[in-house]
């Protein structure tokens, strides 16, 4: 083809680049899904053409270029029709290199297949083995294969190697979800052609799940291992080394290692004494299924063999420290099932207060006839009721008063303090109060004499890593240092906004950032309005009437917006607080939940708002007007997927402290649209932690947010939400009514899991003597919701709702009795449901 006609013809192959897709994939008969048009060999095939194409007629690509752009698979042919010219040196070099790590990842391998570079030994070469992005038209793996039968042997390497967070065969097919694409179908088939032998494979997974690497990476094994599919035979070399899996701390290891040992043990490849030494680590586990599992291969020994009953009898008893109350359940029925010894009864009496109450009779039971339980009540007898046992939550203690002097926040009176608090706030920006602290020691001493200017040096060497984009709360206040210096200050801190503050988030950074700029720029010594004089950003309005008068004193106008902040910071009158705070923000906000999805349903936390509030925005930024921009950018739904840093995020709370409604909005939106931890937010522990740091009632907002954390996944998160919950309602910040009625109408959707909320709840109870008597309220309100159709996954709830009952002898409320007894279940939640009514 000429150069015209190349020329011509780009266009068209450059379109064939996307149309190449709806080529091989079809939709399937039921409209929703894609399916393979055609065999994976033929969609190589027609991808390779394309590339070649789009090659061939790009004349701005030069011929020694044709291994970065054509198919892998084509190299070779290529090389020995055109014989291209051979780039070397620094050319070479810098073309392997590319313009990111990327492109260096995949020229590396396709330098070796062109003969361009002899195969690299190093760690950076075997990073770039694990190819990146595996959705191509077939398995990319193979391709390499194909392209470069000695790379067979090296792939077996990766099986040594953790990698990074994009470096590893977990990370490489998390986002590809064609098993045909992923590297164990690579590894599978490449044993079907006798590259590899299957001992090969199994030698070199054990030996990686062996190094105990994190879960999400060392569950790629485990799966593989799986696919593997090995029989006993194939095992029993490996005996030992999946004995020793037993001890790993990874659950999906040792469930692997468990089904293995107990098919080793049946093809009577594995002793009773070495099963029984690695059953032992697997029976203290936390994982229910882990010792399920182990009981049923005790049970194996004392059937085969009845003289050591009683030896696994003694073994099983530490798994009645199990917190699962069906767990201890099981393990009770071995017990009575294998017998025990005396030193049997002597270890299993220690447990007799560490099992559920609803195991308790049961345990004594087991041990009244050797005279090892207190209380010989048989297990069929429900503990009595105490006539004078408290029915009614009280909270033990009360929240301090925001103003208490214990919660003061001393100001800064040295330079080498400000110093090392700059230090500080720099590396923790999401410390507020040493944020503050800084900025209004920086205000008051400013201008900074030119003697001290050299104790800034390291401090002004690391403010220069800092930018407004990504870290605007240490970027503001390096700017208010170099104002004190005597320093210009950088855009976006040197003129106001041309967007209203609602607009953005960083806004309302740079509008506090700016104001403070304004005040050191003045230089009178004189403190800011806005510093905060209590914890969580208070302004005391003595401490500020006190301000003012130095103002006036010195014959100063406050600054507009440090005054405006002030006020914001000052708390209501006493007593005023619940009533004055939603109101001044103008707040009428509701919530609810939808559902969307066909094939994978997904479902969705709104809040409402009052319409004048949502649906026009504030756009002054003077003085009084800041309350009400605030509020409109914390209603603006979007917002809480926009920011990612936590810093900000403690920002917006500490400019309004006083009234947190619509900051909670934003946090149960953030929390409750990602429960199943579909992406990791660990900026949204903010909103948690300023909850925990207010001494404020709990606003409706602040319920909804931390109701819906305690259904959340992640553990972090949801311990502070528990912990949270307990503060709350220990401190009266909440009553158990209100919390009761918000938890039951979250129950309601389908927003919530059971045994999530069961397992977070069963926390709050065990946090504090007298909370479960402010725990079993709610579980009582969320019993008696939807009556008619009561939710599938409700047999955790009503488990704990039993456990605490006995545990504590509360009576079941009359209209609870008459919702249960009505109520038509099925396993578990039926069989917790007639001990309740028992």
């Amino acid at each position: 083809m000429s150069a015209t006609e190349k020329a011509a013809t780009l266009p068209g192959v450059q379109a064939m680049l996307f149309e190449r897709w709806k080529l091989i994939r079809k939709r399937a008969p039921d409209g929703k899904t894609w399916v393979d048009a055609c065999e994976p060999a033929h969609a190589n095939r027609l991808f390779r053409a394309v590339d070649m194409a789009r090659f061939m007629c790009n004349a701005e690509l030069p011929l020694a270029d044709y291994w970065m752009h054509i198919g892998i698979q084509d190299i070779t042919a290529f090389q020995q029709r055109y014989k291209p010219h051979l780039p070397q040196g620094q050319a070479l070099q810098s073309q392997i290199r590319g313009d990111n790590e990327w492109e260096r990842r995949r020229h590396l391998q396709r330098a070796v297949v062109a003969g361009l570079i002899p195969r690299p030994d190093t760690d950076e070469y075997l990073d770039s083995l694990f190819f990146g992005d595996l959705r191509q038209e077939s398995n990319l793996v193979l391709q390499h294969v194909d392209a470069d039968p000695g790379l067979a042997s090296v792939l077996l390497r990766l099986f040594e190697r953790e990698g990074a967070s994009d470096t590893s065969f977990a990370a490489v097919e998390k986002y590809c979800h064609d098993p045909a694409l992923h590297w164990s179908t690579a590894f599978l088939t490449l044993c079907e052609r006798g590259v590899y032998t299957r001992d090969q494979l199994l030698d070199k997974t054990l030996g990686a799940l062996a190094c105990d690497w994190p879960q999400f990476k060392s569950g790629w094994f485990s799966r593989f291992h799986a696919s593997l599919a090995p029989s006993a035979a194939e095992m029993a070399p490996y005996a030992d080394r999946y004995l020793a899996l037993c001890h790993s701390r990874i659950a999906p290891t040792v469930t692997l290692a468990v089904q293995a040992v107990a098919e080793l043990y049946q093809a009577g490849v594995v002793s009773q004494q070495s099963l029984q030494d690695a059953l032992q680590p697997v029976l203290n586990s936390a994982t229910k299924a882990h010792v399920l599992a182990a009981l049923d291969l005790l049970d194996q020994i004392a059937k085969a063999d009845p003289a050591a009953a009683h030896g696994v009898s003694a073994q099983a008893v530490p798994a009645l420290a199990h917190s699962a109350a069906d767990v201890q359940k099981k393990v009770l029925a071995c017990l009575k099932r294998w017998g025990l010894d005396s030193d049997g009864q002597d270890a299993a009496s220690a447990y007799v207060p560490l099992v559920a109450a609803s195991n308790q009779a049961a345990l004594k039971a087991l041990l009244s006839g050797s005279g090892k339980a207190a209380d010989k009540a048989p297990a069929s007898t429900p503990p009595p009721v105490m006539a004078n046992a408290p029915k009614a939550f009280v909270p033990p203690d009360q929240a301090a008063d925001p103003l208490d002097p214990s919660r003061s926040i001393p100001p800064i009176t040295t330079l080498a303090e400000l110093i090392d608090t700059l230090a500080y706030s720099f590396e923790n920006p999401a410390d507020m109060q040493a944020w503050e602290r800084a900025a209004d020691a920086l205000v008051r001493m400013a201008p900074l004499p030119a003697s001290e200017h050299t104790a800034f040096a390291a401090l002004h060497k690391r403010a220069k890593r800092f930018t407004w984009r990504d870290k605007p709360l240490p970027f503001a206040l390096a700017q208010l240092m170099a104002c004190a210096l005597g320093q210009a200050v950088q855009p976006p801190l040197d003129q106001a906004p041309a967007t209203g503050l609602w607009a953005s988030n960083a806004n309302f950074v740079a509008w506090r950032a700016r104001s403070l700029v304004a005040l050191a720029q003045q230089g009178r010594g004189l403190p800011t309005l806005s510093a905060p004089t209590h914890q969580g950003g208070l302004v005391s309005p003595q401490a500020l009437q006190e301000r003012l008068a130095l103002y006036a004193q010195a014959r100063a106008l406050p600054q507009a917006d440090d005054l405006a902040l002030a006020h914001m910071r000052c708390p209501p009158a006493q007593g005023a607080a619940q009533s004055t705070a939603p109101a001044a923000a103008g707040l009428d906000l509701r919530w609810s939940v939808s559902s969307r999805g066909e094939e994978y349903v997904f479902h969705d936390l709104h809040v409402h708002a009052n319409p004048a509030v949502a649906e026009h925005p504030s756009t002054s930024v003077a003085g009084s007007d800041v309350s009400n921009a605030l509020t409109d950018r914390l209603l603006t739904y979007e917002q809480c997927y926009e920011e990612r840093d936590a810093a900000v995020i403690h920002c917006l709370a500490w400019l309004r402290p006083c009234a947190l409604d619509a900051f909670y909005a934003q946090g149960a939106l953030a929390l409750g649209n990602n429960l199943d931890w579909s992406e990791a937010c660990w900026q949204n522990r903010a909103y948690l932690d300023v909850l925990l740091q207010s001494t404020d009632p709990l606003t409706p907002m602040g319920q909804l947010m931390i109701c819906a954390a305690l259904a959340g996944k992640e553990p972090g998160q949801t311990a502070l939400a528990i912990d949270a919950t307990a503060q709350c309602l220990l401190q009266g910040r909440v009553s158990v009514q209100a919390l009761a009625e918000l938890l039951a109408a979250l129950w309601a959707t389908p927003l919530p899991k059971g045994p999530r909320l069961a397992k977070s709840l069963a926390a709050v109870a065990q946090s504090h003597a007298s909370l479960p008597l402010g725990v079993y309220p709610l579980l009582c309100a969320m019993a008696i919701t939807q009556p008619e159709a009561p939710r599938k996954d409700c047999a955790p709830l009503l488990e704990l709702m039993l456990e605490l009952q006995l545990a504590h002898h509360l009576p079941l409320p009359d209209n609870v009795r008459q919702v249960l007894a009505a109520q038509r279940l099925t396993g578990k939640a039926r069989a917790a449901v007639q001990a309740l009514l028992a």
